[in-house]
């Protein structure tokens, strides 16, 4: 995944959230994944929140850049599968770090997403 691809992928995974009632805390991706830590309302599943937003950046990714629909044998721009958790017990600015630290080793990674609404979350 480019920078640039990366860096549109923040803006729609951000805006698409938000449109649910979420608030993005940090989202930083390496060449094959992405890593989005958000706080989401208890009314949204997990699941119904994931597929809308993969469904909806798949959409959004592949009209902006088409020529990723070569590295698809499915027509979408990610995977069916996905890893969620819970952040209980650990803090937020550890998990900030984590994100932020994504790629830094081996992949390719862009300066991490930062709003206004997660530092007043904090």
């Amino acid at each position: 995944m480019s920078e640039t691809v990366l860096a549109d992928l923040r803006g729609i995974l951000a805006s698409l959230a938000e449109s649910k009632g979420c608030f993005v805390l940090e989202i930083n991706g390496e060449a094959d994944h992405i890593h989005l830590l958000l706080q989401m309302p208890p009314q949204i599943s997990v699941s119904n929140l994931v597929g809308f937003l993969k469904t909806n950046s798949s959409k959004i990714i592949l009209e902006r850049f088409p020529e990723l629909r070569t590295f698809s044998n499915h027509g979408s721009f990610w995977s069916t599968s996905y890893f969620a958790a819970s952040a209980g017990g650990v803090t937020i600015e550890s998990l900030e770090k984590y994100v932020q630290d994504q790629g830094k080793t081996k992949r390719l990674s862009s300066p991490p997403f930062r709003t206004e609404v997660s530092r007043r979350m904090s």
